[in-house]
């Protein structure tokens, strides 16, 4: 194995383990945040663990006046049809996508295509590419199959919390009925499913980009990681100041509730 392959798997499984440990490091926020010191003036707002305690309010709300089938079951019910139209809107974009990445796997035009733009690549050019170009198709493609099946199951929950909450408010909206507890963990499962499917997504945009050699996935994979940082990580104020509009200060009470818990 040459030295610019042998550079080019390194980068490509340290960009992986980099993609793994913010994940992991997005979903684990709750456990690690708080045993960061937090300054006086601002907090960092955990969107995972605030999300999940705002479905479960939702949740149990809408449990307990499910009894009103022109109300809160019929807002429950459209809700869970917006996440169906979205998730429906994102799978058939990424079927087309799976189906041209299909035809360049099976195409030795395009995959003869692909080694002789990596060969151009400034790591590893003029020599060949550490992985064959069916591997660097692969990959994507994995990406967003394992983002179709999130997606699916985020749908087919949506599908079962509808049934859910409507038999609760026939039940009269007991509480304990069998379906209050399980429309809770559905709801949330929901939210992880649609999370890790958009997670899914944006891991293809940054590695359909490998096609045209190591720089480019090194480029691309870092600019999305940065772009995800920047809009999941959400500064903001924890004390009433004039400098500091009402909203923001009012999300820096409700983050500082939640990183005190």
């Amino acid at each position: 194995m040459l030295g610019s392959q042998v550079t080019e798997m390194v980068i490509f499984i340290c960009l992986m383990v980099l993609w793994a440990m913010y994940l992991t490091m997005y979903f684990t926020m709750n456990i690690w945040g708080t045993r960061m010191p937090q300054p006086r003036r601002w907090t960092v707002v955990d969107l995972w663990t605030t999300a999940m305690r705002t479905r479960e309010t939702w949740a149990r709300d809408l449990m307990d006046k499910a009894g009103n089938a022109q109300g809160e079951a019929l807002l429950a019910v459209q809700q869970m049809r917006n996440l169906i139209v979205s998730c429906t809107l994102l799978v058939m974009g990424m079927a087309q996508i799976m189906g041209r990445l299909v035809v360049v796997m099976v195409s030795d035009s395009n995959l003869q295509t692909i080694v002789a733009l990596c060969r151009k690549d400034p790591i590893t050019g003029p020599n060949d590419s550490w992985a064959p170009p069916e591997v660097k198709v692969a990959v994507p493609f994995g990406a967003t199959l394992l983002s179709l099946l999130c997606f699916g199951q985020s749908v087919r929950l949506a599908v079962h919390i509808g049934f859910s909450i409507r038999v609760q408010g026939i039940q009269h909206g007991k509480r304990g009925c069998e379906h209050y507890s399980g429309a809770l963990v559905m709801v949330q499962r929901a939210e992880l499913y649609f999370t890790l499917g958009l997670r899914f997504l944006y891991l293809f945009i940054a590695t359909i980009f490998w096609v045209l050699g190591i720089t480019a996935l090194l480029v691309s994979c870092l600019t999305v990681l940065v772009l995800l940082v920047v809009s999941d990580v959400l500064v903001v104020p924890v004390h009433r100041d004039r400098a500091y509009s009402p909203a923001g200060t009012a999300i820096g009470h409700l983050a500082h509730e939640i990183a005190s818990d």
